[in-house]
């Protein structure tokens, strides 16, 4: 079956075999044929029509060739010719209209070189066969939104300003508060803690009183 592009001019069909009506087996190749003697039965329609316009002449042994325009192929689906002339047993063939689209990438182009407008047409995709070979644009991300998920992703901006506060040494911040521990002094070792209510320089001190000095007070209540 030959295939023929939708609302498209200058295809060219073959007619035949044109066999002599009184034998069933003479080819014949002198039949004028018209426009109007070619019967055309579009897809689901359910009347002939005239070929729109232009006959058809004869090429070899009873073949005769066609061409039909736009209006002879803007209907989709099977398109059935009939051809009844004087001196002929009657002639019946059957052609295909396919989507400008899909006859492009099966007869045109072939499956392996489909152009990119043929897979995408109108939001849908009509045509998809080979492999991708690039992807040359996707889109432009313009914002850091663009990159965020819609579908239950978190879309509340950081706080990038409480983040950059706690680095920045102030001396009350993070960094700040670690420099600090390894900026201990003898002073501050000496004035922590609490035995019994004695620092640990007041401790040292009693033990020193009581290892290398004189005690005085032991039997009041003040040392």
């Amino acid at each position: 079956m030959q295939y023929l592009r939708q609302s498209t001019a200058s295809q060219e069909i073959s007619l035949g075999f044109f066999l002599d009506s009184t034998d069933g087996n003479t080819e014949e190749t002198g039949l004028t044929i018209a426009n109007t003697d070619i019967k055309i039965r579009k897809g689901g329609t359910t009347t002939l029509a005239n070929k729109n316009s232009g006959g058809a002449t004869h090429i070899s042994n009873g073949v005769y060739s066609a061409v039909l325009d736009a209006t002879d192929t803007d209907t989709l689906g099977q398109l059935e010719i009939y051809i009844h002339v004087a001196g002929a047993l009657v002639v019946k063939n059957i052609y295909m209209v396919l989507p400008a689209a899909t006859f492009d990438a099966l007869i045109t182009n072939g499956l392996n070189n489909i152009a990119a407008t043929d897979i995408v047409s109108a939001g849908a995709i009509t045509t998809l066969a080979g492999a991708i070979v690039n992807v040359d644009l996707v889109d432009t991300t313009t914002a850091n939104t663009d990159m965020r998920g819609t579908d239950g992703a978190n879309t509340v901006a950081p706080d990038n300003a409480s983040i950059s506060a706690i680095l920045v040494d102030t001396n009350s911040t993070i960094p700040a508060l670690i420099a600090a521990l390894n900026n201990i002094t003898v002073a501050q070792i000496l004035a922590g803690g609490d035995i019994d209510g004695f620092t640990l320089e007041e401790c040292q001190k009693l033990l020193l009183s009581a290892l290398a000095a004189k005690l005085a007070g032991a039997a009041t209540t003040t040392v």
